[in-house]
């Protein structure tokens, strides 16, 4: 019984259960825990179809604004191993296995593995996203045992963030870009392919352009038969004069030499320029076309870069990776006091009871 009445500081269970946790807590935190330093900063997301308007004003000032898609992204990409892979692996674990026994990657925090999936657990807790849906901001959180190493690993990893907003809007429509960029090759060489059939034909031919040769040859004719009418007429009103019939006979001989010009110009047209010219003419319809196609394909590429830039996200710096001058943990006071108070509760609840008398 006087064991019970012993004030509390001096029972067994006292310390057991109070004063050795509090204890134990402070000579860790005190004289065994690595100092770490944290590296905040603050950017918000935004992209080029994002458009400000007086209802989404009012709706922001009425708290009831949300995080742009691309916040998400940015915190899906930070935590993702995709981020991971692209900083120095062996200088974090170097960097992380540092720290002490219990928070230092390699020891309890990592159940002692430093294999990558370790890392990539143990990164996502000491590499955090923050979004805010009332201000549209996102905050990255840096911890390590180095200031140095905090404020730079904050800045790459905003730096490779942003890169992979960009990309995002050219991931999404890069399928169409490389099929539009595909054809726009082929039509490109198909186009020059028939232009180079048109020189070569040119050159094998002596005639730069056909459609004028051809369209000569054409007036050639109409003028040998305008001569031919008016000769004709002559002849058929000099016919009645019987007397004239020498006239009436070189009228007639100058009529069948034009005769003769005109077939001789038409069989140059039927056996030689007819089908040079069909031949001009199917490569030069294919030339126009082709032309056409590649202008069609150049704008429709134009059209899908345009979608992937409005489709891509952007981001302005609100505050830069802070560089801390300080340790930010670990908090002595706090935790020593917290454990302290945890404790004595847990005591006060198990506390032996005095029997009654």
């Amino acid at each position: 019984m006087a064991d019970n009445k012993l004030i509390f500081f001096r029972r067994k269970s006292f310390w057991l259960l109070c004063g050795l946790p509090t204890l134990t807590v402070g000579a860790y935190l005190g004289l065994v825990a690595t100092p770490r330093y944290e590296s905040e900063s603050v950017v918000k997301i935004y992209s080029a179809s994002d458009q400000p308007s007086a209802g989404g004003g009012a709706a922001a000032a009425a708290g009831g604004s949300s995080a742009s898609p691309g916040s998400y992204v940015f915190k899906t990409f930070v935590n993702g191993n995709d981020c991971l892979s692209l900083l120095d692996i062996p200088a974090l674990k170097s960097h992380w296995g540092g720290g002490d026994i219990l928070s230092g990657f390699g020891s309890v925090a990592s159940f002692f593995s430093t294999n990558n999936m370790r890392l990539w657990d143990y990164y996502r807790g000491h590499v955090t996203v923050e979004v805010d849906e009332t201000s549209n901001t996102v905050k990255l959180n840096v911890d390590g045992y180095s200031r140095d190493f905090v404020h730079g690993l904050n800045e790459k990893v905003l730096k490779l963030a942003e890169e992979e907003l960009k990309q995002s809007g050219v991931k999404a429509y890069r399928a169409d870009m490389e099929m539009l960029k595909a054809k726009t090759s082929r039509d490109k060489a198909s186009l020059a392919s028939t232009l180079e059939r048109m020189q070569n034909f040119q050159k094998e031919h002596g005639i730069a352009d056909y459609d004028a040769a051809y369209q000569s040859l054409l007036n050639t004719i109409d003028t040998f038969q305008e001569a031919r009418i008016n000769v004709s007429s002559k002849a058929a009103a000099s016919s009645y004069l019987a007397a004239h019939s020498q006239q009436l006979e070189a009228l007639r001989a100058q009529v069948r030499s034009i005769d003769a010009d005109i077939e001789a110009s038409r069989s140059a047209v039927s056996q030689k320029m007819a089908p040079f010219y069909a031949s001009f003419t199917e490569l030069q319809s294919a030339i126009k076309e082709l032309a056409s196609v590649v202008l069609l394909d150049d704008q429709s590429l134009l059209q899908a870069e345009e979608r992937a830039v409005q489709n891509a996200y952007y981001m302005d710096v609100i505050e830069a990776p802070v560089s801390p001058s300080d340790p930010t943990e670990p908090r002595f006071l706090k935790w020593f006091l917290i454990t302290l108070v945890a404790s004595y509760l847990v005591y006060a609840v198990l506390k032996p009871v005095a029997p009654q008398t």
